[in-house]
């Protein structure tokens, strides 16, 4: 089944996320700051429009403190008063007013006191200036007006966002707000200051000094300022990102980078072929940086320690590895690999070692023109000192057997000769027989091998449970006991090592005596020496294929075919 292949992420500087993280910070800061200082500043400049409209007010009331305001007040909010009003704006006639004004005795204080607002509007150049009045109801009129139309006297306020205090009929405080709906027939807004004059004598109606100020110089000014401000602060903030992040970069990014091209040239430098001495980044800070400088720095020098070591290692594993091969070959050079077609025998034999060079062995050879020699022997341990201590094995076997001895005898002499000098204590088992060509009996010997499987009579192979000395090398002055076998035309054996019954699947079970002397039984018929040993040896391969092989394997099958003949 085919990986999921993941999509690689592109790379991402920590400066530029750094430098983004501290601007953004630094400007929402400064946002926070012209926003409280922009409302700040503007209590100011309202505190200072206000108070000074309040003074105006204030400084003039006192001229208006008339009994004829009273009198004022009350015919200019009668309802034959707005009557007259209704009329002349109908008829567009302000005669009728003037006329209504003189009648009632109230003309001479009216053109008076407009003059004096008039007056006062002029030299404070201010927008409006009037006196108004408000009833219980919370209707509110101008009863006198800094204009010379008696029109808009006893007109309706058009405000709606009076102060609480104008409809107060007790109020002594002088009171000022910001409006910002202003009057339609300016249609701006202004900054309204509101003097306490009075209350009516009929105690109905408070009567109040007004006077408004234009408010756009004002707003003028504070979008001025919030301009002016945030023109400052960006300055400021972008100083303050700037050495920020040049902070920042010389304390955390720098040395961090500086770290990561240090770790990135090692790796590069240093490869499974080569090494290459660390370099240290130099950063020596009392602090975090300092301590990951300096553990990278002890990191590198370690691995470039044990990569000098892995490499001196592989070298040597190399020279080792040629030196088993060569053995190897030597090994094999010395066991049988050519088997002879005679007319009176067929043999075979393998040795599958579980490392490079066994300690298995096997070996035939003619001890005279009528006696066949076979040996088979396991070396207590593998490898090279296995292997030679093999070979001593094999050479002191061989030189006996031809020297004329008995399978026992021969067993006897190597023991000795093995005790006399074996410092690593190894051993071997062997199994050896010999062979008489002419008649088919076998005189055999066995040192502490496995049991011979045989076959006599055309009959399944069958576990020979044969006499067992001790194994050679164990201990010197071992007397061995011989056993013969017969031979007739067609008979057969097959000896081996515990490789074969010791091999193990998965469960790490033994493939057992039992399988294999079955195995060979199914192999036996229909095939020869070499068919049986390699069949049993592929037998053995399959059942251990998903294991590992701890030991050595060997094999060796010989079939009687015929007496030699005795002329010869």
């Amino acid at each position: 089944m085919a990986k999921k292949k993941t999509k690689e992420k592109s790379y991402r500087s920590i400066n530029g996320r750094m430098y983004l993280v501290i601007v953004l910070l630094v400007f929402f800061a400064a946002m926070i700051c012209i926003i409280y200082t922009s409302r700040f500043y503007l209590g100011q400049l309202l505190i200072r429009f206000a108070t000074n409209t309040s003074i105006i007010s204030d400084s003039y009331a006192d001229f208006f403190d008339d009994p004829q305001l009273d009198d004022l007040v009350m015919f200019v909010t009668s309802d034959d008063y707005q009557n007259i009003r209704k009329q002349a704006k109908a008829e567009n006639n302000p005669e009728l007013i003037r006329k209504a004004v003189q009648e009632a005795g109230l003309d001479e204080f009216i053109e008076t006191n407009k003059q004096r607002l008039n007056s006062v509007q002029e030299n404070n150049k201010i927008a409006d200036l009037y006196i108004a009045s408000c009833d219980m109801e919370n209707s509110c009129y101008y009863i006198l007006r800094t204009n010379d139309i008696l029109a808009s006297d006893g007109d309706k306020l058009l405000y709606e966002t009076r102060p609480e205090e104008i409809r107060n009929l007790t109020s002594t405080t002088a009171s000022y707000s910001l409006n910002l709906d202003g009057p339609t027939e300016n249609a701006v807004a202004r900054i309204v200051s509101m003097s306490p004059i009075g209350v009516s004598a009929d105690k109905r109606m408070s009567i109040w000094l007004v006077s408004e100020e234009d408010a756009v110089p004002f707003v003028n000014d504070l979008f001025g300022f919030i301009g002016r401000m945030f023109l400052f602060l960006l300055i400021v903030s972008s100083v303050f990102a700037i050495i920020g992040v040049l902070i920042l970069r010389h304390q955390l990014t720098s040395p961090i980078i500086k770290l990561k091209r240090s770790v990135v040239n090692f790796e590069k430098h240093n490869t499974a072929e080569k090494s290459a001495l660390p370099v240290d980044p130099g950063i020596n800070r009392p602090d975090e940086i300092g301590d990951l400088s300096r553990s990278l720095y002890s990191l590198e020098q370690n691995v470039y320690e044990t990569q000098s070591a892995l490499s001196k290692l592989s070298e040597e594993k190399g020279r080792m590895s040629a030196q088993l091969s060569i053995a190897a070959s030597i090994q094999q050079g010395v066991l049988p690999s050519e088997f002879p077609t005679h007319e009176c025998f067929e043999l075979y034999g393998l040795m599958q070692p579980a490392k490079e060079v066994g300690g298995d062995f096997f070996d035939y050879f003619m001890v005279d023109d009528s006696h066949l020699a076979m040996v088979i022997a396991d070396v207590s341990d593998k490898g090279i000192p296995a292997s030679l201590f093999m070979m001593t094995s094999k050479t002191l076997l061989k030189s006996q057997a031809l020297s004329g001895k008995s399978p026992a005898a021969a067993l006897e002499s190597v023991n000795n000769s093995l005790c006399e000098n074996n410092p690593a204590n190894y051993f071997v088992t062997v199994w050896f027989g010999i062979l008489d060509l002419c008649t088919g009996h076998m005189v055999a010997a066995n040192g502490g091998h496995e049991f011979p499987m045989v076959s006599f009579g055309g009959k399944p192979f069958e576990v020979y449970k044969d006499i067992h000395g001790l194994a050679l090398g164990s201990y010197g002055g071992m007397k061995y006991k011989e056993y013969e076998l017969q031979f007739e035309e067609g008979d057969r054996i097959i000896v081996y090592s515990d490789g074969a019954t010791d091999a193990i699947n998965q469960e790490e079970t033994a493939f057992g005596i039992e399988n294999l002397e079955k195995t060979v039984q199914e192999l036996g018929n229909g095939h020869n020496a070499e068919q049986l040993v390699h069949g049993v040896l592929s037998k053995l391969m399959d059942y251990s294929k998903d294991t590992y092989q701890f030991d050595d394997i060997t094999l060796l099958s010989m079939t009687y075919l015929k007496k030699k003949s005795t002329e010869e």
